[in-house]
């Protein structure tokens, strides 16, 4: 039997993270399409790989801490919470990290796996990430195949020195080409 990880979610906590993503993307949604709700209309774009990094942690709890919240929901939407990670495990590959914790820290949490299955940690395991925090005034939809996250928040200053449009698109363009970026391009052109 797998213990469950301290900082993994509960089946009562999951219903109720699971409502506050859903009040701030549609889980259902893939990139080149946006899958924020309307009021999160200002964007910046990071790469993939950075965001899942100790070094993104700094970031990620400056967005927390303008919007006054004390841990991070980290969601990994693919591969399914419920149909692949609880069912094969016994519990969710969601957490919430306290804003607490180091970058070093933030990485172990993500580097956490079911025993004798260091791939289906949420680190090596996650096609597509959400990042939020309980004000749900921001999230991040991230992306391996892209290679991208995009930052979408209420307010044009959020206090994070992410990337524009441009640079999107170039990666966008490199890893999923030229129709991919351009359809990219038209959903987020009031970034």
């Amino acid at each position: 039997m797998n213990e469950t990880p301290d900082h993994i979610l509960a089946d009562g906590e999951f219903v109720k993270l699971k409502a506050l993503l859903s009040s701030v993307v549609d889980p259902n949604c893939e990139l080149p399409d946006s899958p924020f709700h309307s009021r999160l209309e200002h964007r910046k774009f990071e790469e993939f790989d950075w965001a899942m990094s100790a070094d993104a942690w700094a970031s990620l709890c400056s967005l927390a801490a303008r919007s006054g919240d004390s841990w991070i929901l980290v969601a990994v939407l693919d591969p399914d919470p419920v149909t692949y990670y609880k069912a094969e495990f016994g519990y969710y590959n969601w957490s919430m990290v306290p804003t607490s914790v180091t970058g070093e820290q933030y990485r172990r949490v993500l580097d956490t796996h079911p025993r004798e299955r260091p791939a289906d940690s949420m680190f090596v395991n996650s096609s597509v990430v959400v990042w939020t925090s309980p004000a749900a005034k921001w999230a991040i939809w991230g992306e391996r195949r892209t290679g991208l996250c995009v930052l979408a928040a209420e307010e044009p200053d959020y206090g994070v020195d992410w990337k524009g449009l441009e640079w999107a698109m170039e990666i966008a363009n490199l890893e999923q080409g030229a129709a991919f970026a351009e359809r990219f391009a038209k959903q987020f052109a009031d970034a």
